[in-house]
């Protein structure tokens, strides 16, 4: 079942997962053609193999999480990576998601999202933590009335 993620019940620690899938052999192919409009697979080929374009272990907090969670109105705010190695094509990876931690900044409210990444082996690949802005309109609402005050102007 999927619930709304408040800020005021954010379950810090829960865990989602894991979920194992195998990476497809044409991954870089179809992954690079929909960014550029072409196939620039030969980028990520080095000596000892192919390696897959590393950016979509950044954003798998959105589909992990989704899976028990949904946030709309909100928006990303930031992402921390720490890549230990690399996949290639063909490998099976395992994704642990966790609400790591929620945090209050300017008005804003944050969920954070850590991913753990790791191999058959259970080898740490990645690592990435995802803050998102559940307060989105709230915010940016706020700030376009304290710019529109005139009192605001004058200071």
């Amino acid at each position: 079942m999927v619930e709304p993620l408040r800020y005021e019940t954010i379950p810090v620690g829960h865990m989602v997962g894991p979920f194992a899938y195998v990476v497809p052999r044409d991954f870089n192919k179809h992954r690079l053609s929909a960014f550029s409009g072409q196939d620039l697979s030969d980028c990520f080929k080095a000596e000892q193999g192919e390696v897959v374009e590393p950016s979509f272990l950044y954003g798998q907090h959105s589909w992990v999480m989704r899976k028990h969670f949904s946030w709309a109105g909100s928006v990303h705010a930031k992402c921390d990576v720490d890549l230990e190695a690399h996949v290639r094509p063909g490998d099976r990876i395992h994704v642990t998601g966790r609400i790591a931690d929620k945090y209050e900044r300017r008005g804003g409210r944050y969920a954070v999202f850590e991913m753990t990444t790791v191999d058959d082996d259970g080898r740490l690949i990645c690592t990435v933590r995802n803050s998102m802005l559940l307060n989105f309109r709230e915010v940016a609402t706020r700030r376009r009335e304290t710019q529109a005050s005139p009192l605001a102007a004058s200071e």
